[in-house]
């Protein structure tokens, strides 16, 4: 765990020097990086990027937006701060490349801690909070699936994660 955490540490330092102005800068930083350098996969074009997400780093939905921000734009960074936004965030401009500039995929470890993490319990939360801020049409829809959540059924926050990677084409790979 210490050569891990040393890890992290050098790589948190480095990224402290990249110029996120220049693409070309931010590229070498995650080739530097990259734990999964040769991983084969069709990229669009261009040099292929690598994006790690831990599934040990967020404990929530909250927590993993603020993760994937910061994986794909350094500490700190955005990368929508819900479904929608995460869908629009996957089609490029906000960190990731453009699909038809470059080719990019995300690797996903301790993917199966984050199913937990984003199970039932969490898609419950979520959908709880949805009832309290979803236009009154939508209400029916979302306490039908709230019932389901809380029967263990349908859909998880993961699931549905997953799904729009699925739906905007970008590759994913639970480790």
């Amino acid at each position: 765990m210490d050569a891990c955490r040393e890890h992290a540490r050098a790589a948190a330092l480095d990224w402290l020097q990249v110029d996120t102005a220049l693409a070309g800068s931010i590229g070498s930083f995650f080739k530097r990086w990259n734990p999964y350098k040769g991983a084969s996969w069709n990229a669009v074009g261009g040099t292929n990027v690598n994006f790690v997400l831990d599934g040990e780093r967020f404990s929530g939905l909250t927590d993993f937006y603020r993760h994937i921000g910061e994986v794909v734009n350094g500490p700190g960074g955005y990368f929508g701060g819900n479904l929608d936004a995460l869908a629009d965030c996957l089609s490029g401009g906000f960190g990731t490349p453009a699909p038809d500039e470059q080719g990019f995929q995300f690797v996903w470890l301790n993917s199966e801690i984050a199913r937990t993490r984003l199970g039932y319990p969490e898609t419950v939360h979520q959908l709880r909070a949805r009832l309290t801020t979803c236009h009154s049409s939508n209400i029916p829809a979302v306490r039908a699936d709230l019932e389901e959540a809380m029967h263990r059924r349908g859909p998880t926050v993961f699931d549905s994660i997953v799904e729009i990677f699925e739906k905007r084409k970008v590759p994913l790979l639970l480790k």
